[in-house]
């Protein structure tokens, strides 16, 4: 195995919330995403079919947002790999500041396999954490973490937008060019589209891609790099079905806006 390496999918993306009980409840609500697994304090939000999900980690935290995404890679091999992320230049750390990876087994106690289910982060120039594992991973149980709950926990409410995949995760980055440059010296992830300037590396053979937004533009002025934000692709998507929706559940509508201007609110571009 040696880099670049192809990803299949986006296979997670994990969020810290003020209100953990509060923030499961509403994408639930939204999406009727069921519980899969769980990480200790940490719920496992099924999307679509799996294995792909969403974390809620159960903690509340006074920075809310991502935490991190995750790469999916088949017949992932976590040694060689860790190696082949040497000899470009990265090196091991207790948690992955910039170019840095942390290799950690994730215990029984956390929903892991009792001898540990290996987990690897990658720390980005910005410090952008993306987590790698193998194609069947799904948050759970094992040495590959691909056992999840044999009947989930399933969700309260139907919700009222069902969920195909995980679309698309765009980052803020302080240097689009080496930004760029890293994902692609370890994942084999070709430039497939830009809007404007932003390149969109494709993920895999589907429809799922990674953005890398510079935030060196009068726009992102104040914006730290950061995870952006995350897609879901959705049956029969319509603006105005889900925009209406969106607004009986609670959010403010915004119409037409280039961003939000604070929580529980909805926009389009």
């Amino acid at each position: 195995m040696s880099l670049p390496q192809k990803p299949v999918a986006i296979n997670h993306v994990g969020l810290h919330a003020s209100n953990p009980e509060q923030s499961l409840k509403w994408f639930q609500g939204i999406f009727g995403f069921p519980i899969v697994a769980r990480q200790g304090d940490t719920s496992i939000l099924r999307v679509g079919q799996g294995p792909q999900y969403m974390a809620i980690h159960g903690q509340p935290d006074d920075n809310p947002g991502y935490t991190h995404f995750s790469f999916s890679i088949e017949d992932f091999d976590v040694d060689e790999f860790t190696a082949n992320l040497r000899e470009i230049g990265l090196t091991p750390s207790n948690f992955p500041g910039p170019m840095q990876f942390t290799l950690r087994n994730r215990g029984s106690e956390r929903g892991g396999a009792a001898e540990g289910t290996p987990e690897l982060f990658i720390g980005d120039p910005d410090g952008i954490i993306v987590q790698v594992q193998d194609s069947r991973y799904c948050g759970g149980a094992g040495p590959l973490g691909d056992v999840g709950y044999a009947t989930a926990e399933p969700s309260p409410t139907a919700g009222f937008v069902r969920t195909i995949e995980i679309n698309h995760c765009t980052l803020g980055v302080s240097d689009g060019a080496k930004s760029l440059e890293f994902y692609q010296k370890i994942f084999d992830m070709p430039v497939d589209s830009y809007q404007g300037p932003t390149p969109i590396l494709r993920v895999g053979s589907g429809n799922a891609s990674l953005v890398l937004f510079d935030l060196n533009c009068p726009e992102a002025e104040g914006v730290k790099p950061c995870i952006d934000h995350v897609c879901f692709a959705v049956e029969k998507f319509d603006v105005d079905r889900i925009e209406k929706a969106l607004g009986e559940f609670g959010l403010e509508v915004l119409g037409q806006a280039f961003r939000s201007t604070g929580p529980l609110q909805t926009y389009y571009t």
